[in-house]
């Protein structure tokens, strides 16, 4: 029993490792809906309007963060809100709206497969090297 308790106990985290990443790091999220948006798209002969919407959304919301340092979770979230309720009117609700205005101007946010399998390798490329490199670079606390 006495042994059995033994085992049991946790030893103390004696070093903690602390690794540092770029910023590219947040773009992981555009990495896999790319890898998941590439072969969907590969079975139709023609680009989904939908899915490059949607990429685009995540893609602005990946260059949003990145671009931006936010003291607060709670006003983060609520100028993130607003922007993906504008861009979803913006790719989903004006083009089915006839306006005079815009009669002449079409928008066509279809991506070919390709252009998911290119994003998909080159992120995937980066993101490897960069998951090497903090492997190797770490400080000990």
């Amino acid at each position: 029993m006495a042994d059995e308790k033994k085992k049991k106990q946790k030893k103390p985290v004696e070093e903690v490792l602390l690794r540092n990443y770029p910023k590219v790091i947040f773009f992981w999220p555009l990495f896999f809906t790319s890898l998941v948006l590439w072969p969907i798209q590969f079975f139709f002969n023609q680009p989904i309007t939908f899915l490059g919407a949607f990429w685009l959304i995540v893609f602005f919301v990946n260059l949003f963060i990145v671009a931006f340092d936010f003291s607060s979770a709670k006003f983060f979230l609520l100028i993130l809100v607003v922007v993906i309720v504008v861009l979803l009117i913006i790719f989903f609700v004006l083009p089915n709206i006839e306006l005079a205005v815009f009669s002449d101007i079409s928008i066509n946010l279809g991506l070919p497969a390709g252009f998911y399998m290119a994003t998909a390798l080159i992120l995937g490329f980066i993101l490897l090297f960069v998951f090497i490199g903090a492997y190797f670079d770490y400080y000990k606390v």
